[in-house]
């Protein structure tokens, strides 16, 4: 008796083998036939352009009524322009056309108002101008051309006071 309570012992062990293994094939064909959809891999956007405090980068547009000195925390310009006068830009930036970017900028205005666009540098017209209202912001925009700039202005009679602590360009990921 004991031999035939082992032997039915090992056929049930058996049958659950062979129903585990024809489980696990079948889920084995479903992957292969049809495959999980991947997960959406997320890129960082790609950053063109971040304020550096070497002078090759950046251009101050009239020194004989503009000054600028480095600080330990950014640039700082004093500026007797005129409202509406460029006082700071990039230097020309090589972007894609009709690609998305971001400037985010962190300018602390010290005297006066100020304002801050993005210049089609081909034909020297606005994509965007922002009003400095709070210290840090961004401006979105497509790429009209294959160069802009960055540039700050005044927007009152002068004078102007600001200091630039940050300024980046980047590819915005949304299309």
């Amino acid at each position: 008796m004991r031999s035939s309570g082992g032997g039915k012992l090992l056929r049930l062990t058996g049958a659950i083998a062979v129903v585990l293994l024809s489980f696990w094939v079948t889920l084995e064909i479903m992957d292969y036939l049809n495959p999980a959809p991947q997960g959406i891999v997320l890129q960082p956007p790609k950053t063109l352009y971040t304020l550096s405090k070497v002078a090759s980068d950046w251009i101050v547009v009239d020194p004989s009524i503009t000054r600028l000195s480095l600080t330990s925390d950014g640039i700082s310009l004093q500026s007797s322009a005129p409202a509406q006068t460029y006082q700071w830009t990039t230097r020309p930036i090589f972007v894609k056309v009709d690609t998305n970017y971001v400037v985010s900028y962190h300018v602390s205005v010290d005297v006066g108002k100020m304002g801050i666009g993005v210049l089609n540098f081909k034909n020297s017209a606005w994509i965007k101008t922002d009003d400095i209202v709070n210290q840090s912001s961004t401006i979105a925009f497509k790429a009209p051309s294959n160069q802009i700039e960055v540039i700050l202005y005044g927007t009152t009679p002068p004078p102007t006071a600001a200091t630039i602590f940050s300024i980046a360009i980047t590819e915005s990921p949304v299309q």
